[in-house]
Parts: structure tokens; sequence; C-alpha cells
């Protein structure tokens, strides 16, 4: 949760260079809290609706380095 609160600060400080990088973390360490390897596989293990899922792919997007 302090990743949450940190991410919270910076976006209410318009911290937007660290809230990617607080996103990235958020998003590397929720896999395993659901039992899976990568955050692909949190969204295909269903249970979400279509919404979620598109508001899920768009996080799994963030860990893509472009």
């Amino acid at each position: 949760m302090d990743l949450v609160t940190e991410l919270n600060g910076n976006w209410a400080d318009q911290n937007t260079y660290a809230c990617q990088m607080l996103l990235r973390a958020l998003i590397d360490h929720i896999p395993p809290v659901f039992g899976q390897k990568t955050f692909d596989g949190v969204i295909a293990s269903g249970g979400w609706g279509r919404t979620d899922e598109s508001y899920l792919s768009t996080l799994g997007g963030l860990q893509t380095v472009r």
C-alpha cells in the first residue's frame, strides 16, 4: 500500500514521470497476489467485466518499453 500512497502523492504533485514508474512497479507486483507469473496472466484469469478487462489491458501495455 505504500506504493499506492506514494503514487497518489505524486499524482497530486503532478510528478508525471514518477507516476509512470510507480505504476510500472505496481503492475510488476500484482501478478503474484493473484497467483500468476505475468500481468497478462492476471487479465486472462477471468472474472473481469469488459470494461475492467479493457482498463487492465491498458495498464498491461505500460509494461512494454517503447
